[in-house]
């Protein structure tokens, strides 16, 4: 990695008052120079201490879209959040640190098919002469440190833990990005070159958090990923993968939800927060 040094080390601007408070909040990773091992770093410290958090669309409350809104959530408030909140906000402060960031637009499958709408917000951070996708905000499959965009690894299995991508260019500047699921590789992403501002996301994330048919109306999810496999809860399921060991378990009452997302995800909403629940989440 010591090719993809770049000489000059990280100095923070002094417009990101938080900045200091999310460090704290993955667990103060140590700054470095602008390379590959520092954004490494960053990105795997957020994985693990920050949830991927879809909660927003049953509480009382709107689900927070501007940066400030989102710092107060995910900074000070013991939540996680979705694509464009929690890959906003690390663009923001990879942005601060002296990375080059560009937000671009993704679209997801679902049950194996690429569907149809971008509706998912990726990064693609430069550093030096190569590029890297950066997914903070996935969710179960996510990747735990930034994918290499390179030609020279196209295709090529990238490992991280117990989890496999590999990465194609496609025509008309986008990449695919698949994941191994057993013996089979599953398209995970379809993410364009591009780059977009931050407030063009609003669209799309009110699509997430409003529209009948998105996902996140529907279900109720929250995810983090690991080196071994992770933990997933689904409306009233939840299910922890270990290596080859993989456990579920069922919720029955609101008073159990809210401690599950305590417990496992670092989550916390009190009972009294949510206005709806998904229809059948509560099997008591």
């Amino acid at each position: 990695m010591s090719g993809e040094r770049l000489a000059r080390s990280v100095t923070p601007t002094c417009d990101l008052p938080w900045l200091p408070g999310y460090l704290q909040r993955i667990g103060n990773p140590p700054l470095g120079p602008l390379d590959f091992t520092h954004l490494a770093w960053l990105h795997e410290a957020h994985v693990a201490h920050i949830p991927f958090d879809m909660a927003d669309g049953f509480l009382e409350e709107e689900a927070p879209f501007s940066l400030n809104q989102v710092v107060q959530k995910i900074v000070y408030g013991h939540r996680g959040g979705g694509c464009s909140q929690m890959n906003g906000l690390f663009a923001q402060v990879l942005s601060s640190l002296g990375f080059d960031v560009q937000r671009t637009l993704a679209k997801t499958f679902q049950h194996g098919v690429c569907r149809e709408l971008s509706t998912h917000m990726a990064l693609i951070v430069t550093v030096g002469a190569k590029r890297w996708l950066c997914d903070v905000g996935f969710g179960l499959r996510g990747p735990l440190r930034p994918l290499s965009l390179a030609e020279s690894d196209e295709g090529i299995a990238q490992v991280q833990g117990c989890h496999c991508y590999r990465v194609q260019r496609l025509p008309g500047r986008e990449w695919l990005v698949e994941y191994l699921r057993g013996d089979c590789w599953q398209g995970l992403l379809v993410v364009r070159d591009a780059d977009y501002s931050y407030e063009e996301f609003r669209v799309t994330h009110f699509y997430n958090t409003h529209a009948s048919t998105s996902l996140f109306t529907k279900s109720l999810i929250c995810a983090r990923p690991h080196a071994e496999g992770g933990d997933m809860l689904q409306n009233g399921t939840l299910v922890c993968v270990r290596g080859n060991v993989r456990s579920s378990r069922t919720v029955t009452t609101l008073d159990e939800l809210v401690g599950l997302l305590t417990s496992h995800f670092n989550i916390v909403i009190s009972a009294q927060r949510f206005r709806r629940l998904p229809a059948g989440i509560l099997k008591g």
